[in-house]
């Protein structure tokens, strides 16, 4: 593997013209605030109909996620998993600006600072019928106007067929899929902790390709083509 490529992958997460994708986890705060005006999220990213479709999709899922939207909270503080857990103020404030993307069971796609309620749903892509997600994806970096994509996600599951199945537009140049190699036991705990210390790394210009998490996972990275 090339030398620099996780340097130039670190100057990516930090470009804001970068797309960052990230999964939803099981683990979520069930705490919350009351209801507030609607808050501006991927929806308003999106052109309309595929707005109207996603929209359409969450309703539609919303029983059998057993979503409960009572005490909305930003995505970012409702997934408390060991990725969420290991990301720090850099890593937090680049999610928060944006852009960037959480695949998420309950409602598709977020934004991280986007209030969503409670659920119990995994990420299954049947629920989101036509390949609507990767349409979404593809259609929120075209809104953005991004030239690269960094997906931090497992090498398999449904989070990286959904980010390769996406036909990103033009612009996007370059594009990776970035997970943890040879992580051994423990990989539902490790897995994700590499990928949250990984962004944090990526944020203050810490990663390379000597670069390990703290459970000592190293990283691959796959070009999107």
């Amino acid at each position: 593997m090339h030398e620099d490529l996780f340097s130039d992958i670190a100057a990516a997460v930090r470009s804001e013209r970068t797309l960052l994708v990230l999964p939803c986890c099981a683990q979520k705060s069930t705490s919350g605030t009351a209801p507030a005006p609607p808050a501006s999220g991927v929806l308003d990213a999106l052109p309309a109909s595929l707005a109207v479709e996603l929209r359409e999709a969450r309703r539609r899922n919303a029983d059998a996620a057993g979503v409960d939207e009572q005490r909305p909270r930003p995505a970012i503080d409702r997934y408390t998993g060991t990725l969420y857990q290991a990301l720090g103020d850099a890593a937090r404030d680049r999610l928060e600006r944006g852009p960037a993307v959480i695949l998420s069971g309950g409602y598709g796609l977020v934004e991280p600072s986007e209030p969503i309620g409670w659920y119990e749903q995994r990420l299954q892509p049947g629920r989101w019928p036509g390949g609507l997600l990767p349409r979404a994806l593809a259609a929120y970096a075209e809104h953005h106007r991004c030239d690269a994509v960094v997906a931090l996600v497992s090498a398999t599951g449904p989070y990286q067929q959904i980010v390769r199945r996406a036909r990103w537009p033009a612009t996007v140049a370059t594009g990776w899929l970035v997970g943890p190699t040879d992580v051994g036991g423990g990989a539902m705990v490790k897995t994700p902790r590499a990928l949250g210390e990984a962004l944090e790394a990526a944020c203050r210009s810490r990663l390379s390709g000597e670069w390990r998490s703290s459970d000592g996972v190293a990283l691959d990275a796959v070009p999107l083509s």
